[in-house]
Parts: structure tokens; C-alpha cells; sequence
């Protein structure tokens, strides 16, 4: 009855430490990053909203915020579609969907899919309220 999945978790997670830059005002982004905040056993991943960036990252010119969600890995800052995979990546079970990820055809429907979602943020966050308000 009482199983501790985190003990898995902690084991099938990376070592390294990441940070995730993601727009907090987004609903969907939320919805979306949530299953990462809760499959983190070993606290590796660090979130951090568009207001709480820490001055570092608001200095750098690779990195447009207001645009897209960011993955700093090592250093290196991967955006949008990329982040999501390499998020991804820092669970070991995961392995075999971010090697589908990376696969030419599947990243450019994938990349694609992402700018839409990123561009019409407040349309999607309009739809899931209103979607809420009459019980769906």
C-alpha cells in the first residue's frame, strides 16, 4: 500500500543540476511543468518564474523570457522545443521519448507545435478558464 516512489525517482534522475526559466503566469505552463516539479526527487531541477530570475539571467542576450521557456544546463541555455527535451533528459526513464524528440521529423512538427502554444499563451489560458467555468 505505501510504496516510496521517490527512491525510484531519485535513482532514475540525472546528477546534474538545471535550472527551468518558464512564464509563472501562464496556466498551461504550469499545467505542463508540474508532473517535473513532482517526478524531482532529487531537487536538481531548480524553477524560477519570469519575475524571479535572478539578475544573471535577465543580463544575458541569448535569453528572451518574454518568448519562451529555457533550460540552463552546464552553462548552455536550451529554448522552447529544446527545453522540453532536454528536461526531459534529466530523467533516465525518459531516454527512448527525448531520442524520438530529436529525430528531424518529429522535432520540426514538435518545434512548430511549441511556437504556437508560446504564441498564443493567452488565447490557451483564455480557453482552459472558460473551459473550467462551464464544468468540462
Amino acid at each position: 500500500m505505501f510504496f516510496a516512489y521517490h527512491r525510484v525517482l531519485s535513482r532514475l534522475a540525472l546528477d546534474r543540476d538545471i535550472d527551468l526559466l518558464f512564464d509563472d503566469r501562464c496556466w498551461f505552463c504550469m499545467q505542463v511543468l508540474s508532473p517535473s516539479k513532482h517526478m524531482d526527487a532529487n531537487r536538481t531541477i531548480s524553477f524560477y518564474g519570469r519575475q524571479d530570475v535572478s539578475a544573471t539571467y535577465r543580463q544575458r542576450d541569448d535569453l528572451k523570457l518574454a518568448e519562451a521557456m529555457y533550460v540552463v544546463a552546464d552553462g548552455e541555455a536550451y529554448r522552447g522545443y529544446d527545453a522540453f527535451v532536454e528536461l526531459l533528459r534529466q530523467y533516465r526513464v525518459s531516454c527512448p521519448l527525448t531520442w524520438v524528440m530529436e529525430r528531424a521529423v518529429v522535432s520540426s512538427v514538435g518545434e512548430q507545435v511549441y511556437q504556437y502554444v508560446a504564441d498564443n499563451r493567452s488565447l490557451t489560458l483564455h480557453v482552459q478558464c472558460r473551459s473550467r467555468l462551464r464544468g468540462w
